[in-house]
């Protein structure tokens, strides 16, 4: 979707095809999702992202997430800069790893060597607590 038509695809109305590009059948089926449960914009989520993703079969994806960061809003606008963003205090950084196939045994050396445990870790739920914490969402 392009950047000018983000309120309109929040608000509901249909867009014209040159608005975006790929499945137009996808965008209809995301605005009857949000019109369900009456979805709309709250916090937004930001962050430094280092990818690094293998070329072999097996495909594996590493990456970093640092300066998490987050802005409380109810406005359909969509900005990665100015005032209203906070950061989220992280010990380190998020670590994902992704393969579409089996484990690599490489990858099972590197999370022995760093004693690293398997956990769940949503960017977005944990913006949503902190700022709820805070006292910043409003309520409806």
């Amino acid at each position: 979707v392009m950047h000018q038509d983000i309120a309109a695809l929040l608000s509901g109305p249909s867009l014209p095809r040159q608005s975006y590009d790929g499945d137009g059948e996808t965008l209809k089926q995301f605005q009857l999702y949000m019109n369900n449960i009456n979805a709309g914009p709250v916090v937004q989520v930001r962050y430094l992202r280092q990818a690094y993703e293998g070329d072999s079969g097996n495909r594996v994806r590493v990456t970093f997430d640092r300066e998490l960061a987050y802005s409380v809003g109810s406005s359909p606008e969509v900005s990665l800069n100015g005032r209203g963003w906070r950061r989220y205090p992280l010990n380190g950084v998020i670590l994902e790893i992704k393969f579409t196939e089996r484990y690599p045994g490489w990858l099972g050396q590197m999370v022995g060597y760093f004693e690293l445990q398997k956990q769940s870790v949503s960017k977005y739920v944990r913006s949503m607590k902190r700022a709820s914490s805070l006292g910043l969402l409003l309520r409806k």
